[in-house]
């Protein structure tokens, strides 16, 4: 695990070739904005989304004429922890609207454990980058029912609705919709989610430590994280070559 930590550390760029699968819904989200222009209305919107990492569920995107700030980010975070209870693990970018003090708040009181992007990196967090791009290639055949960038905001909801329940061949013909409600979703009390953190701080420390560093650091922390995951049977990585997991 030192070894890796340090190969992540000193690799400035490595193309992604493992593929990790999430086992269990409410698991892992994974959030990250966009934006979408538009001729037809005559503006450019910009998309909030959050993904569940495993059943591809799309949670209800938060959309607006600009990039939502990290209060607004934080708000919309809290609203769906509300209703459809929080993940274990929360994957986002380095954007400052998703790090931002009031999202680490929202993520910290519900324990939730985020896992950042390296930088530069996209593919890391590859599969919200692939429900991007679907959810603007669909919602670009309803623009015309538009009209305006605020009716395209309101129909972005029924886009993910409606992508919800398509069934996909990598779920076995399920709907995201069916995957995520249909099975065991992911429900530690905050106890066993405190053990966890704890669990995942204190390798990511040690881990820190020995590859010489003062403070834990962001390689180390997604490391620990991942040996969490594989040694509660949670993840399933598939090894298509040489580079380090897509994790």
């Amino acid at each position: 695990m030192v070894r890796a930590v340090r190969q992540e550390t000193n690799r400035s760029r490595v193309v992604n070739t493992y593929h990790v699968s999430w086992l269990r819904p409410n698991l892992a989200w994974a959030m990250d904005d966009c934006e979408k222009n538009e001729r037809a209305v005559g503006g450019t919107l910009h998309l909030h989304n959050l993904t569940d990492l495993h059943s591809r569920y799309r949670l209800p995107p938060l959309a607006s004429h600009g990039l939502p700030c990290g209060e607004e980010v934080a708000g919309h975070l809290q609203y769906l922890f509300d209703r459809f209870e929080p993940p274990l693990f929360c994957k986002r970018d380095n954007g400052g609207n998703l790090n931002h003090l009031a999202v680490n708040h929202v993520l910290e009181e519900a324990l939730v454990i985020p896992i950042n992007s390296p930088p530069y990196r996209a593919p890391y967090n590859g599969g919200i980058e692939h429900s991007q791009g679907e959810f603007k290639s669909y919602l670009s055949r309803w623009s015309w029912k538009a009209g305006s960038v605020d009716k395209m905001a309101l129909l972005s909801e029924t886009v993910a609705h409606d992508l919800n329940h398509q069934p996909r061949r990598c779920l076995g013909g399920k709907t995201a919709c069916r995957a995520y409600f249909g099975g065991p979703r992911m429900r530690y009390p905050r106890r066993k989610r405190a053990a966890v953190y704890g669990w995942i701080h204190d390798l990511a420390g040690e881990l820190s430590t020995r590859a010489g560093k003062s403070v834990i650091t962001p390689v180390a922390w997604r490391v620990a994280a991942r040996q969490w995951l594989v040694k509660n049977g949670l993840i399933r990585i598939q090894n298509v070559g040489e580079a380090s997991p897509n994790f």
